[in-house]
């Protein structure tokens, strides 16, 4: 009974210790500067697609439509829609985000830089506005994939699921 005790105090311990070494070095791989270079969000891609077939298809759709201008019409639907892609890879482009050592992130984007405490959870990145402000939000980042060459991670926004690429930038 006393060695078995002893075993599952010994295999508890190395769990813990292996945890804790994981964390450590997760946050050490964190510790730099990040660049997005993909964003994937299926509700977006999907509501993209049905826009694009809308605009092919504007002109079945109601008996109207066929007697006015339709390629006046198709020609300004993808206008927008080209411009809300283009807006989106500038928005990409222009997304970095900077984990330091003291538990500060700065997320700069092409509205400026912001600041907040962050700290590792249970595979999640938490960043925490409140915490360095007293006001703002708390964002969740589950973390996928985390190497010395790049970061992946999943996000989830009033219900809206967004997975993120991310590579480290010299500074």
């Amino acid at each position: 009974m006393r060695i078995n005790f002893i075993n599952i105090s010994i295999k508890t311990l190395i769990s813990c210790l292996f945890i804790q070494a994981c964390s450590t070095n997760n946050v050490q791989l964190l510790q730099k500067k990040w660049k997005s270079v993909e964003l994937r969000n299926p509700q977006m891609d999907e509501e993209l697609r049905l826009m694009k077939i809308y605009i092919d298809t504007v002109s079945r759709q109601a008996p109207m439509m066929q007697k006015t201008d339709i390629d006046s019409l198709k020609k300004a639907l993808q206008f927008e829609l080209d411009e809300m892609l283009k807006q989106q890879h500038t928005i990409l482009e222009n997304t970095l985000m900077e984990f330091q050592s003291n538990g500060v992130v700065y997320i700069t984007s092409i509205d400026g830089v912001d600041s907040a405490l962050y700290r590792i959870e249970e595979g999640d990145i938490v960043v925490d506005e409140v915490g360095l402000k007293g006001y703002g939000e708390m964002m969740k980042f589950k973390i996928l994939s985390l190497t010395q060459d790049s970061l992946s991670l999943k996000t989830i926004i009033y219900g809206d699921t967004s997975y993120v690429n991310l590579i480290p930038i010299k500074n």
